[in-house]
């Protein structure tokens, strides 16, 4: 969200939301970082854009559709083909 602020004047605005890249929901993702010895390590490497509330919405349906269908799991390992 820090990104957003930073970057994107205006935002945030009414229909649209911070979205990031590597996913929150992964352990590389800039989500609430990493717990390691009982510290907890923000992720700061991601990239984050405003993006429209609606579209956003739909892309972390489909994911977690896909976490579901494949049976993604904490540690599990996978890739992202960016076209």
């Amino acid at each position: 969200m820090k990104a957003c602020l930073a970057h994107y004047p205006g935002w945030p605005r009414r229909d649209q939301e911070c979205d990031e890249f590597p996913f929150a929901s992964t352990k590389e993702g800039a989500g609430d970082g990493l717990l390691v010895n009982g510290k907890r390590l923000r992720f700061e490497n991601a990239s984050a854009r405003a993006v429209k509330t609606a579209h956003n919405q739909v892309a972390g349906r489909d994911l977690w559709l896909f976490y579901a269908r494949y049976r993604v799991v904490n540690s599990s390992k996978f890739w992202v083909s960016v076209k």
